[in-house]
C-alpha cells in the first residue's frame, strides 16, 4: 500500500466526527468521494441511533455547605424535571452487599459503571448516579470531561438519571462529606441518523462467497480520531484500492462503520439488517481498528479458532511481519460478525505506553507516521490476498466455543 497517500487522506478526515452528527456525515461523504476517485461505486446506508440533547446538567451540595460542580449529563438517561432530584449522598466503592445496602434511596458516586453494578443499584432503588473521568496527576483544566450516554443494555434494566464530573471534583465531593445533594438533568431525547458506507467488488469465481472488510470512521468528542480510527479507515481504503486493481476471486465487501464508539452500532445495524441467506455467504471478516503510532507494536486478535490463528501467524512469518497474535475478542466491529458465527480477525497497532492516545484530545496526527501505517496495511492486504487466492477457504469459518463465550459476555448475553 502507499502509506503517504493513506496518510494524506487520514489528515483530511482528522477532526471530531461523532456518530449521528453532521461531521460524521461529512467524513462519510469524503470517503465515498475517494471510492469514486478510485473508480468504484458505493452506497451509504443510514440507521437510527438514540440521541439525547442535554439542556441542563447540574450537581449541587445542599448541606452542610452549598456548592455546585460542573458536570455533563448522561444522554438518553431521561430527565429529572426542573426541580431535580434531592437525596442523601453515598460513595459506592464496589459491589459488596454493604455498598449496595447503603446505596438504597440515595444519589451515588461510583468509581466506574458496569452492567452488573448498575443492575444492583437499580434494584436497590438509587435516585441517581454520578461517575467521573480523568487522572489526578493532570491539571484540572487539562481534563476533558466526558460526555457519556446510557446505552441500551442499561436502559433495558431501568432508566436512571446520571451525570459525569472531573476526577478532581469527585475527590472534593467525597471530602466535603455532603449530607444532601441535588442532581438536575433535563434533556430532549429522540433519534438521529448515523451511516455505514459500503463498497463491493464482485468476485471473478466465487461471487456468492464474501469476505467483509470493516473499519469504523467515527470518533468521540474532543478527539480528531486519527489513531482511533481514521487510521483503520484509510487502511481499509488502501485495501479497496488494491483489489480494484487486482480482481479478486471472492466477492469483497468493504464497510466503513458509523457510530462504533457508541457501542458498535454501525456493524450491529448492518448485521441485523442482513437476511439469513446473505449472512451465510460471509466467509470471513477482516477488521482494522487503531494503527500508525511511531512507537508501538502490531497486535492481531483472531476472533475465530486456532486454525485461523495459525494461518494468520503463518502469513506473518512468511512475509516477516512482527506481529503479536492472540485468540481473543477485541472491542470493535468484528464482534457482531463473530456473534453470528463468522470467523473474524482484528488487525491493530497499539502505541507503546505513553505514546498513543484514544478518546481524548491527545489523539492527534503528530504521534503517527505513514511508514507504520503502511506496515500494518501491507500485512492486512497480504493476508486478504492469500485468502482470496486460495482455491478453497484455507480454514474453517467457525467461532470456537471459547470465543463464543467471550462474545456472549461482551454483548451482555451472559
Amino acid at each position: 500500500m502507499n502509506g503517504k497517500r493513506a496518510f494524506k487522506l487520514l489528515k483530511e478526515i482528522g477532526y471530531e466526527r461523532m456518530g449521528g452528527t453532521e461531521k460524521e456525515k461529512e467524513a462519510c461523504e469524503r470517503l465515498a468521494l475517494e471510492i469514486e476517485k478510485i473508480g468504484g461505486s458505493c452506497k451509504i446506508e443510514e440507521f437510527p441511533i438514540n440521541k439525547g440533547e442535554i439542556k441542563v446538567a447540574k450537581l449541587e451540595i445542599l448541606a452542610p455547605v452549598y456548592k455546585e460542580y460542573f458536570v455533563t449529563g448522561y444522554a438518553n438517561s431521561g430527565s429529572t424535571g426542573d426541580m431535580g432530584i434531592t437525596g442523601e449522598f453515598y460513595y459506592v466503592q464496589g459491589e459488596s452487599n454493604v455498598d449496595i445496602e447503603n446505596a438504597k434511596g440515595k444519589i451515588v458516586l461510583v468509581n466506574s459503571l458496569n452492567k452488573n453494578l448498575y443492575k444492583k443499584l437499580a434494584d436497590a432503588g438509587i435516585l441517581g448516579f454520578v461517575t467521573f473521568n480523568g487522572d489526578l496527576k493532570d491539571k484540572y483544566n487539562d481534563v476533558d470531561i466526558a460526555y457519556n450516554e446510557l446505552r441500551d443494555v442499561y436502559r433495558e434494566i431501568k432508566v436512571i438519571q446520571g451525570v459525569n464530573m472531573k476526577v478532581q471534583d469527585a475527590v472534593d465531593l467525597v471530602l466535603s462529606e455532603p449530607t444532601e445533594v441535588r442532581l438536575t438533568l433535563i434533556q430532549e431525547e429522540g433519534t438521529v441518523a448515523s451511516r455505514n458506507l459500503i463498497a463491493e467488488i464482485e468476485g471473478s469465481e466465487k461471487k456468492d462467497e464474501v469476505i467483509v472488510f470493516t473499519a469504523h470512521y467515527d470518533s468521540v468528542r474532543y478527539s480528531t480520531g486519527v489513531y482511533d480510527n481514521g487510521a483503520g479507515s484509510v487502511i481499509n481504503m488502501e485495501a479497496y484500492r488494491y483489489f480494484m486493481e487486482h480482481k479478486p476471486r471472492y466477492t469483497l465487501r468493504f464497510i466503513w462503520c458509523g457510530s462504533e464508539e457508541k457501542g458498535l452500532l454501525g456493524s450491529k445495524a448492518y448485521v441485523k439488517a442482513l437476511p439469513e441467506e446473505e449472512l451465510k455467504k460471509i466467509k470471513f471478516n477482516i477488521n482494522c481498528d487503531v494503527a500508525g503510532p511511531v512507537l508501538g507494536r502490531d497486535v492481531i486478535f483472531v476472533t475465530a479458532n486456532n486454525e485461523v490463528l495459525h494461518y494468520c501467524m503463518s502469513v506473518a512469518s512468511e512475509i516477516g511481519f512482527p506481529g503479536t497474535f492472540n485468540l481473543d475478542i477485541y472491542s470493535s466491529d468484528e464482534i457482531p460478525f463473530a456473534d453470528k458465527g463468522i470467523a473474524a480477525v482484528s488487525i491493530t497497532r497499539f502505541g507503546a505506553m505513553g505514546t498513543a492516545y484514544i478518546h481524548n484530545r491527545h489523539d492527534v496526527i503528530k504521534y503517527l507516521d505513514y511508514k507504520n501505517l503502511e506496515k500494518t496495511g501491507n500485512y492486512l492486504i497480504e493476508l486478504a490476498r492469500r485468502i482470496d487466492s486460495s482455491k478453497y477457504l484455507p480454514f474453517d469459518n467457525k467461532v470456537s466455543e471459547e470465543i463464543k463465550e467471550k462474545v456472549d459476555k461482551y454483548l451482555f448475553k451472559k
